[in-house]
């Protein structure tokens, strides 16, 4: 024989940042086209903003406590401290970071917002461990090494072509070496670098050559 059904009530909640013209009205209820009901889903809307922290607070819901500074009274630093506080105390590490995003979305102040920099830079340790940073650290990581790659790339590109330049010249005008090289030392444009070369590549005699680089450069400097 089967022993009693135990059921654990839950509650659905739905908590929103800011007011929203479309935000659901419980319960979300879905039909056929006849109207023949088929389901029906009750929730509760939890608006911050018409709350203060403490009746956060009361509704016993550590989760909950992620959106303490957006409170009637939040946007201060006792009630983000308390959030902080309290997340640690709950064993909520995990959700911290999201804490400091929000807190930072309500603090207007630059020494407030200096104020919740320098004090999750002293959580840096407990943030560390947790999801939510490592996933955010290693986005931005992985973004770090693509631009560090577009750059080298572009990097190499320049110098390249400086090299391709100084190559042509020496081989065709050696007189000139000297002067195109600390003229064209700090152009990062590759275009120019390239119409340079071309330039010089079809040039028949040092004049056109010199010529060439004063068009290409208009700041050109006679070293």
């Amino acid at each position: 024989m089967l022993g009693p059904i135990c059921y654990n009530p839950l509650r659905n909640t739905t908590t929103r940042l800011k007011p929203h013209e479309s935000m659901p009205i419980p319960p979300l209820i879905r039909t056929f086209p006849n109207g023949e009901e088929i389901l029906r889903f009750n929730f509760r809307n939890i608006k911050p903003w018409e709350y203060t922290a403490e009746e956060i607070r009361q509704e016993g819901l550590p989760g909950l406590l992620l959106f303490l500074p957006l409170t009637k009274d939040g946007a201060k630093r006792d009630t983000i401290e308390a959030m902080v506080t309290e997340l640690i105390a709950a064993n909520k590490q995990d959700i911290l970071y999201l804490g400091y995003m929000v807190a930072a979305l309500v603090l207007e102040k630059e020494a407030d917002l200096q104020w919740l920099k320098e004090r999750f830079v002293m959580l840096e340790d407990i943030l560390s461990e947790t999801w939510v940073y490592q996933d955010v650290f290693q986005k931005g990581e992985a973004k770090g090494e693509q631009e560090g790659k577009e750059k080298g790339q572009r990097e190499g590109e320049l110098l390249a072509s400086r090299q391709a330049i100084i190559t042509v010249t020496q081989a065709r005008f050696v007189e000139l070496v000297s002067l195109i090289s600390k003229n064209i030392a700090n152009v990062t444009d590759l275009g120019v670098l390239q119409n340079l070369l071309i330039k010089i590549s079809v040039s028949r005699n040092v004049q056109e050559a010199t010529q060439a680089l004063f068009e290409t450069i208009p700041n050109t400097e006679n070293y």
